[in-house]
């Protein structure tokens, strides 16, 4: 890890869970790894913050929008729609849901080349949509490697 910057009292560090990429997390970051699913958590926060990524070697990469297409098409409730953010990628698509618990879930497809990744923000609709919040500010700071 190494320290990039102090915000609001928040020590963030950028790390890179594969060599594929790496994000900024604020140092209380917990974090665990369940196969191929990096999940994030502050104490005391309503937010999670999930990771997955795909490296291609050969190929043509679907785009973000096209994979958000699949992931809302298999929602059977309805209950996932498009949402727009303002994120600094060329190729990216969001959707936002809420289940049956009242749980707020943010989908983001972000792709390069030869890089797809698949990140989930959970918690609060307010939380989640809050641009200055913890996990919105780390998804922005995803780099491809």
């Amino acid at each position: 890890m190494t320290q990039t910057s102090t915000d609001s009292g928040i020590r963030w560090h950028r790390v890179s869970p594969t060599p594929s990429y790496s994000i900024e997390l604020p140092a209380d970051c917990a974090e665990d790894i369940d196969g191929s699913v990096l999940s994030y958590w502050r104490p005391n926060d309503t937010c999670a913050l999930q990771i997955s990524s795909y490296r291609r070697a050969s190929g043509d990469q679907v785009t973000a929008r096209e994979r958000l297409a699949a992931r809302i098409s298999r929602d059977e409730a309805g209950a996932v729609a498009p949402v727009q953010l303002a994120l600094p990628y060329p190729d990216y698509a969001a959707a936002l849901g809420t289940d049956e618990q009242n749980v707020t879930w943010l989908y983001i497809y972000i792709t390069w080349p030869s890089l797809s990744l698949f990140v989930t923000i959970s918690g609060t609709k307010s939380s989640i949509l809050d641009e200055r919040g913890w996990a919105r500010r780390a998804l922005a700071s995803v780099r491809a490697g």
